[in-house]
């Protein structure tokens, strides 16, 4: 259904229509003046969100009209109703937003319609109507939704001119036996496409490159909706499992120890299969890119001759532990001596240095993480003496650990 402004700009109208047509979602324009332009909508709006979408509309609307910005809104009512918010500006003047929406970002469950209710505090006369209504809206991941807000605010941004469009029309003839057309070599289905990106993903990962790997996941869309299109979130948690092991694949080919590996990788199946909303599995994934790449650069051992690896290997899995060149010696069969040289030729450390520089690394994180005492730290990552623990973390560092704290905790009151 549609309502519109007479003096509505043609500009504007053909943003609306398309996207009304192209993703079956209502749409509205508010106009300079905070008059409701252009209305297009598809199903009536139960009584009970209609307050709520004009809360929405008038917050988006005033949001752009303070803040000149080339960013697009994602707004979230109490209803778990979504929207995507776009300013249109011409010529440096506030001309209107865009209100795009609603649509959800899961299946609306018994459990999603519950929470509806009890959040609200409605009374269950209201499920059958809100079930009803959830059902006709669009589903859309956050992926999606991001790149539909970025393409409707330079379609925003863009001049449009008026084109004529050429009709041609084949002519019927007889078919026989052709050459296929193959398609150019940079070319792609959407399978390939994939395979293609999720490469680029692992070779991020496999280096612990993780603003390159987000870079590439943010350009990745795969709609396996097909699979079970009455139960969206199971399809999206199966596509993370998938991610999951193909980010602990590509982290073990950048020289992460298995035991590593094994604890995220179980970590994150679990709160995959935990996770109640598309939004939730899509911040999985970028949670995940970053936690795999972490390891690659924490405790990889790639380009390591065997001796050394295993050295590595063992120092990261056992430094909280009493740990010296002569117990790691013994634990891989070579001599101390011959494991000395080896590993400060390769890593341009002595093994007490490396020891040392892993145990502060891990402090600088317990500090972070917990409210422990700086002795306790000392004894939960190997050191017997914490006076000796605050020289070596000075060294490493330039600060004493108190100092560090300090430091750390001034920062983190100042956000």
């Amino acid at each position: 259904m549609e309502k519109r402004k007479s003096s509505l700009k043609k500009k504007i109208y053909d943003i609306c229509f398309f996207i009304y047509h192209t993703l079956k979602m209502d749409v509205q324009f508010i106009d300079p003046e905070s008059e409701l332009s252009l209305q297009l909508y598809y199903s009536e709006m139960p009584a009970m969100l209609k307050d709520a979408k004009a809360q929405v509309s008038s917050y988006i609307y005033h949001y752009f009209k303070e803040n000149k910005s080339s960013q697009y809104f994602y707004y979230t009512d109490s209803f778990q109703l979504n929207y995507i918010g776009v300013g249109l500006w011409e010529q440096g003047v506030y001309a209107g937003a865009f209100v795009f929406g609603p649509f959800l970002s899961m299946v609306p469950n018994d459990i999603f319609i519950y929470d509806i209710l009890k959040h609200n505090h409605l009374s269950g006369n209201y499920q059958f109507e809100i079930r009803q209504y959830c059902t006709m809206i669009p589903i859309l991941n956050m992926n999606l939704s991001k790149k539909i807000g970025y393409f409707i605010s330079n379609m925003a941004m863009t001049k449009f001119e008026d084109v004529e469009v050429v009709y041609y029309q084949d002519q019927m003839v007889e078919h026989g036996v052709s050459e296929p057309l193959w398609e150019d070599e940079n070319s792609y289905s959407e399978v390939e496409a994939r395979f293609q990106i999720e490469n680029k993903i692992m070779e991020e990962v496999r280096k612990g490159r993780a603003k390159e790997a987000l870079d590439i996941l943010s350009t990745f869309y795969f709609d396996a909706a097909h699979r079970m299109p009455d139960n969206l979130v199971r399809v999206n948690k199966n596509l993370a499992f998938t991610y999951n092991t193909m980010l602990r694949i590509a982290a073990k080919q950048g020289g992460v120890h298995p035991v590593y590996l094994h604890r995220s990788s179980d970590k994150f199946a679990i709160l995959i299969e935990k996770a109640n909303s598309i939004k939730e599995l899509e911040k999985l994934h970028i949670t995940m890119t970053i936690e795999y790449c972490n390891l690659v650069k924490a405790v990889s051992t790639h380009g390591y001759s065997l001796l050394v690896k295993q050295a590595v290997d063992y120092i990261n899995l056992y430094f909280e532990r009493e740990i010296s060149l002569q117990r790691i010696a013994n634990k891989i069969n070579v001599t101390p001596s011959h494991l000395s040289k080896k590993f400060k030729k390769e890593t341009g450390f002595t093994v007490t240095e490396f020891i040392n520089r892993r145990r502060v690394k891990e402090a600088k994180e317990l500090f972070k993480r917990t409210d422990h005492s700086i002795t306790d730290i000392a004894f939960l990552i190997g050191f017997d003496d914490p006076s000796y623990f605050s020289a070596v973390f000075r060294k490493f560092t330039g600060m004493t650990p108190r100092e560090y704290v300090k430091k750390y905790r001034d920062k983190t009151t100042k956000r």
